[in-house]
């Protein structure tokens, strides 16, 4: 894939922030481009298994590191504070991409308002949450841009819609403004063990050594912003509250993956499928053996395939 390096606002100062984004393949006429989004503490390297199989089937593919990710940093003489103050949501994250698209207009000149370019956006974890959030947010702005958002790959994450069931530690975030560092701590390690694979722990390790606290906290903060508020205490166990989802859930077609060892995602997913069929949603679901949490990183195959079984339907 070919590197660029574009240019975002970082923050209320006015100060850029160089992006790292990596893109291969063509935005010529009835062409498709796949966007795939990291993790909380990852970057693009985490798709690397994944992007040659979606090129090599003619499909344009548009990864990055996301603000304050892998080289997406300001880089300065006290590296540990430089992003300390930097703005990491989802809202500040979905403007940068929106930034990238116009840059990839006027550089390939391939997406034009008369043909539009057929856009599947998807993401691990935090990147799978990102996702939906421009599929919601985004998709008239995309429009414009030239992009029309046409399906969503929802890999190891949860419905941003979904009120009951939930990953329980994303609630302990909402709406915080700062974390414990022996809880960062924490929340690194568990991070790095929630690939099967050594190598993909490995990856992880790597990843997850090039961001700061601050940045790991925001982007974990920003999981569970953009979650609905949880229900009302029931009176009965908790596990009597049937599975539902707000008033807007998300109607395009889905591609909802997750690793059988992955315990914060298996539940939530399935669910989350059942409701699609209840709604008439189409969705489709890919259950990976042998995966954990980060299932490019334990089954990169297994989830290339899927995604372009998704893609050719």
């Amino acid at each position: 894939m070919n590197s660029h390096i574009i240019p975002v606002i970082k923050d209320s100062s006015g100060e850029k922030l160089p992006l790292h984004v990596f893109f291969a393949g063509s935005l010529e006429k009835d062409s498709s481009l796949v966007i795939l989004l990291h993790g909380a503490g990852g970057d693009h390297y985490h798709f690397g298994s994944i992007v040659p199989r979606l090129i090599h089937a003619g499909y344009a593919v548009l990864t990055l590191d996301l603000r304050g990710h892998g080289e997406s940093q300001v880089k300065g003489d006290d590296d540990d504070d430089d992003d300390d103050d930097m703005h990491v949501s989802f809202e500040s994250m979905a403007n940068d991409l929106d930034v990238v698209l116009q840059w990839l207009k006027d550089k390939f000149d391939g997406a034009t308002n008369s043909v539009r370019t057929r856009v599947f956006v998807g993401g691990l974890s935090m990147g799978g949450m990102l996702a939906q959030v421009c599929a919601h947010q985004k998709k008239a702005r995309w429009l414009q841009l030239g992009y029309d958002i046409e399906g969503v790959i929802a890999i190891a994450c949860p419905s941003v819609n979904m009120i009951w069931p939930r990953i329980p530690w994303m609630d302990v975030y909402r709406g915080i403004s700062s974390m414990d560092p022996d809880a960062m701590k924490a929340a690194r390690e568990a991070i790095i063990l929630s690939a099967v694979e050594e190598n993909g722990r490995k990856e992880t390790a790597r990843a997850m050594d090039l961001i700061n606290d601050i940045t790991l906290f925001q982007s974990l903060r920003s999981c569970a912003d953009a979650l609905p508020r949880p229900p009302p205490p029931p009176c009965a166990p908790k596990d009597s509250i049937p599975p539902h989802f707000d008033a807007n859930p998300l109607k395009l077609p889905l591609l909802l993956v997750t690793g059988s060892q992955d315990e914060h995602t298996v539940k939530v997913m399935h669910a989350w499928q059942q409701l699609n069929e209840d709604h008439k949603i189409g969705s489709r679901f890919k259950m990976i053996d042998h995966a954990g949490h980060m299932v490019p990183l334990d089954a990169g195959t297994h989830l290339a395939d899927a995604i372009l079984k998704f893609l050719a339907q």
